[in-house]
């Protein structure tokens, strides 16, 4: 995962500093595998326009 991307380099100095870098680029990923899990959406921008279709559907369905 940490080779795609722009995790294959890094311009960061210092241990601690890259695996900070490393944990939330590992945490960002596996909240986008968990949030496609649970909703079919793997971004919060698919979410955000997945729940603006739903809201259009059920207005034209009520008008």
């Amino acid at each position: 995962m940490l080779d795609r991307g722009g995790m294959r380099c890094t311009r960061l100095q210092g241990r601690e500093n890259i695996a900070k870098r490393n944990l939330i680029q590992v945490a960002g990923f596996n909240l986008g595998v968990l949030m496609r899990a649970l909703t079919g959406c793997g971004s919060s921008k698919e979410l955000i326009d997945l729940a603006k279709k739903a809201k259009l559907f059920v207005f034209k369905r009520t008008s």
